[in-house]
């Protein structure tokens, strides 16, 4: 019997843990982006990622963020887009490529550069990204605490409406 439990114990610690979708978690994960980042100053741990292979962020309707850098290299992303957030509710995105050598970021441009706002609406949460070119529109599906090792982090689905 103690040896299920010992099992049961292990197969759980590498699974994935829902959470309640709330405007105030994501908001402490994009506050945990921001702290990271001024502490810091280099992007690792606490950076909001997506992968962007084939410009898949700006054309797929379902989107996963991953709220650590540690995602890349697990789920071999080597085309992403960094979420660097600031405290002035803007939100740079940030396309970079590790596929080759050198890696290599895009230089920020005005149109990389957005406002963002958080919304609760009848049982939804959405975020909203906007500047004077584009606005796109994101409704949170799922929030997943990822525990592996001693690394724990945030994969976050969404989709585009």
């Amino acid at each position: 019997m103690k040896q299920l439990i010992i099992i049961f114990i292990l197969l759980i610690s590498n699974f994935s843990f829902g959470q309640e979708i709330t405007k105030k978690k994501l908001k402490s994960i994009i506050k945990e982006s921001i702290k990271e980042s001024k502490e810091n100053g280099a992007p690792f741990d606490s950076k909001i990622i997506t992968e962007n292979r084939d410009s898949i962020f700006y054309k797929s309707k379902n989107v996963k963020l991953y709220s650590s850098y540690w995602a890349s290299y697990k789920y071999k992303l080597c085309r992403t887009v960094e979420f660097r957030f600031y405290k002035n509710n803007k939100v740079n995105l940030i396309d970079c490529q590790t596929c080759e050598e050198p890696s290599t970021c895009y230089v920020t441009k005005e149109q990389n550069i957005y406002d963002y706002k958080i919304y609760a609406l009848e049982n939804k949460i959405l975020i909203k990204l906007f500047n004077k070119f584009t606005e796109m529109i994101f409704e949170i599906n799922s929030i997943k605490t990822i525990k592996e090792n001693s690394r724990e982090y945030y994969e976050i689905e969404m989709q585009k409406i």
